[in-house]
């Protein structure tokens, strides 16, 4: 559910990010092939665009989409993280904001592909409902119906009154049977399914309303080419104006706003060289794929999903202490990750509890832990080496957390050094990092408390500490 909906928001991004330009240059233009495949192309560009990742445009070392596989793999081990309880809120529902969000867009989504989907039959219906004759016109079908009818067509089926088909047949006629050569009610499904989709984006509606005129613009241009008088076929729009009977899904004869129609029949020839307008798709879609491979411009661009997180969950950046060190002795590994502290920190202490071997000649290792209560420690990132400074950019493994629980085995033949990094519950990852020396034969327990690093570099444990915010490794 979380990824549907993450994938929603970056879909919504992309599709108000190369909309907005078209509705600025080329909205009133009369290229009207050149607009629909524009419009066609960023409807397809909002649904794929999402989903790619190229590591090689990445700002950043590491590429966003394995932040979110990690998310998707944390997710899919966890019903459900919820949001840390603080001092202030520890009675309140664990019902995040954020679940609530996920949960109102699930609903949506499904309210709505369920009324699209009724739409849909209920136009097979009307077409055949009170139908007096029906007729083959080439590749359509035309059925004439019954009393005052609006004009309309669906893929290869036109509906036409028999009040309309006397005086207005040829006209009419002509104008759906161009929604049916140029595919129009192919273009209507991609569209509703984005709708459906992006159903509480606005701009989604704005982009449908702008391709319904292109369809309009382009049957009116089929007509005019087909011999029609410019002026008869004026009064005819006007007179079909007054009907305000329409139906979703459909090409409706008189849907689009009259003005606007007789406009772009008036519209002088433009400039050819202004279709050079549609390349500004190419450095936006760079810029989007560049996004969605940079952690950093990546988490901005989700920074609607996590303003729907209680403030207690935001993490503050956290320095991590080696997980040999005890009370008594000073940390190693802080100064490599932390700024120079110049008063309290927070820290978190990893520390193994016991070392015990698992069989004699053995070639595995296993870690194993707990994670304190209100924590939101997701999943820890694990990197081999065989010294102490030069570790894989990408990591060897990752150990889910269930239930504030961990475990994972490893097959080594020899000792090795071991870093640990945290991945938290909305999926970002600490730039900090715990330092292990494993050796094959043994079982590492370990527990992941709060804690404080003072500037000496010897941890203080609290047994109950006083921030509210989330203390992680």
């Amino acid at each position: 559910m979380t990824t549907l909906f993450i994938y929603s928001i970056k879909a919504a991004f992309v599709l108000t990010l190369l909309f907005l330009p078209y509705s600025l240059m080329l909205r009133r233009e009369s290229f009207f092939r050149m607009n629909r495949i524009t419009l066609l192309t960023i409807l397809m560009l909002s649904l794929v665009l999402p989903l790619c990742n190229f590591p090689s445009l990445a700002v950043s070392e590491q590429p966003a989409v394995y932040e979110f596989q990690q998310r998707v793999a944390m997710l899919s081990q966890t019903d459900e993280i919820s949001a840390p309880a603080s001092a202030s809120s520890a009675a309140a529902s664990s019902f995040s904001w954020m679940s609530a969000a996920m949960l109102a867009y699930i609903l949506g989504l499904i309210l709505s592909c369920c009324v699209r989907f009724w739409q849909l039959l209920r136009v097979e219906h009307i077409i055949r409902k009170g139908c007096l004759w029906e007729e083959k016109h080439d590749d359509a079908t035309v059925y004439c119906h019954i009393g005052d009818v609006a004009p309309f067509s669906w893929m290869h089926s036109i509906v036409i009154s028999e009040n309309d088909y006397e005086p207005h047949g040829r006209e009419i006629l002509l104008h759906e049977k161009a929604h049916i050569l140029h595919h129009h009610s192919f273009d209507i499904l991609l569209l509703t399914f984005v709708e459906s989709l992006q159903w509480w984006n606005p701009v989604a509606y704005l982009l449908g309303n702008s391709l319904r005129d292109i369809h309009e613009f382009e049957a009116d241009n089929y007509v005019l080419h087909q011999g029609v008088s410019l002026g008869s076929y004026e009064k005819l729009l006007v007179k079909k104006a007054l009907a305000n009977t329409s139906h979703p899904f459909v090409n409706n004869f008189n849907c689009s706003l009259v003005r606007k129609r007789i406009q772009m029949m008036h519209h002088p020839k433009p400039n050819p060289w202004m279709r050079s307008k549609v390349l500004y798709l190419i450095p936006l879609t760079m810029v989007v794929l560049i996004a969605f491979a940079t952690p950093r411009i990546n988490k901005q661009i989700e920074h609607v999903v996590r303003e729907a997180v209680p403030s207690s969950a935001i993490k503050p950046e956290v320095v991590i202490a080696d997980a040999q060190m005890t009370h008594n002795e000073p940390t190693t590994d802080i100064t490599k990750t932390a700024p120079e502290p110049t008063e309290k920190q927070p820290v978190v202490n990893a520390e193994p509890v016991t070392q015990e071997p698992i069989y004699k000649a053995t070639n595995r290792i296993v870690i194993e832990g707990e994670v304190q209560e209100g924590l939101q420690d997701a999943a820890y990132q694990v990197y081999l080496s065989d010294d102490n400074e030069h570790f894989p950019d990408e990591p060897d493994a990752l150990i889910p957390v269930n239930n504030h629980r961990f475990s994972y085995t490893f097959r080594l033949d020899k000792p090795h050094h071991m870093r640990l990094v945290t991945v938290f519950a909305d999926g970002t990852v600490n730039n900090a990092y715990m330092h292990l020396y494993v050796r094959p034969g043994q079982k590492t327990l370990m527990r992941i408390m709060d804690g404080h690093f003072y500037d000496d570099s010897y941890p203080i444990f609290d047994k109950q500490p006083q921030t509210t915010d989330t203390l992680s490794l």
